[in-house]
């Protein structure tokens, strides 16, 4: 008996101290480092973020749905979104950190000087022909260099500005190919956003320029992109017709799929290089429309609205 009294004293007395351990665990409070240390261990946790960060993100649902009115150096995401559905066929090179690298250059150079076209339009090419409808690609090769010119389609300008000599050309040539309803506009005015609509990419080898300096974005990695651009339609679309106007154009379609697509070539619309080819000649538009029909495609209307 005397035995069994012990063995429930000594058990009261330990479940009193677990009870007391407990306690004092909840009541002690936590250990405080010293300035130093935190300091130190906030650095640390920053630095792991950072390096966490670095790694090329996902392109999140906001980027797909990117309002294409907006700034487009806002953010990386919406530098990425303002690409449409494009992002799909370009998942491989956008995913490799090549696009990022053109990201932080452009988004420096406009943030320090006047560059061309507006930030809302350095993409307007893929807004306005996406992936899905481009069945004519037209390649140019730097946009316009002065004020309210460029607006993210080759040899396009607003109908406020006065229509380029190029452009000009271009124009004497639709009236002269006989196969192609075409009437200037009148008053005479530049903007082909109405070609854009009908799933014609105007897309320039570089997309965005520094103010009165031709060709000064173009080792950014433009050059980089428009050919995984290219590369993207050769594999993945059938049929296309690629406008390759000058030698520049052509090399950056050279590796273009022949017995899939369909590259025509002329001389550039420049008056520089009417003296070589006039471009008056060229009967591209038409020649176009004959392969577009031929596949089941809608024409191209070449007027403007």
């Amino acid at each position: 008996m005397a035995r069994k009294k012990q063995v429930a004293k000594t058990t009261a007395a330990k479940g009193k101290r677990k009870v007391k351990d407990i306690e004092e665990t909840k009541e002690k409070p936590a250990k405080k480092l010293k300035p130093g240390v935190a300091k130190k261990n906030a650095k640390s946790k920053a630095k792991t973020k950072t390096k966490e960060e670095a790694k090329e993100p996902k392109v999140s649902k906001t980027s797909e749905l990117a309002d294409f009115n907006s700034d487009s150096l806002n953010s990386y995401e919406d530098f990425v979104g303002h690409l449409g559905d494009w992002q799909e066929p370009l998942v491989d090179y956008l995913a490799s950190g090549n696009f990022r690298t053109i990201y932080e250059y452009v988004k420096e150079e406009y943030d320090s000087t006047l560059c061309f076209p507006p930030k809302e339009l350095i993409f307007n090419a893929f807004q306005k022909a996406s992936f899905k409808n481009t069945k004519v690609v037209i390649v140019g090769q730097d946009p316009y260099i002065k004020v309210n010119e460029a607006m993210g389609l080759c040899f396009s300008i607003p109908k406020t500005t006065k229509c380029p000599p190029s452009l000009k050309n271009i124009y004497k040539a639709l009236k002269k190919d006989n196969k192609v309803d075409f009437k200037e506009p009148s008053p005479v005015h530049g903007d082909l956003q109405s070609w854009a609509d009908q799933g014609i990419l105007m897309l320039n080898a570089a997309l965005t320029v520094r103010a009165g300096k031709s060709f000064s974005h173009a080792k950014s990695g433009w050059l980089k992109f428009t050919n995984e651009v290219i590369n993207a339609i050769n594999e993945e679309k059938e049929g296309v017709v690629f406008l390759c106007w000058g030698g520049k154009a052509l090399d950056i379609c050279k590796g273009v799929d022949r017995t899939k697509h369909h590259v025509l070539t002329y001389g550039h619309p420049s008056p520089l290089a009417q003296k070589f080819q006039k471009f008056e000649d060229c009967t591209h538009f038409s020649e176009t429309n004959e392969i577009l029909t031929k596949q089941g495609n809608e024409p191209i209307d070449w007027n403007l609205n």
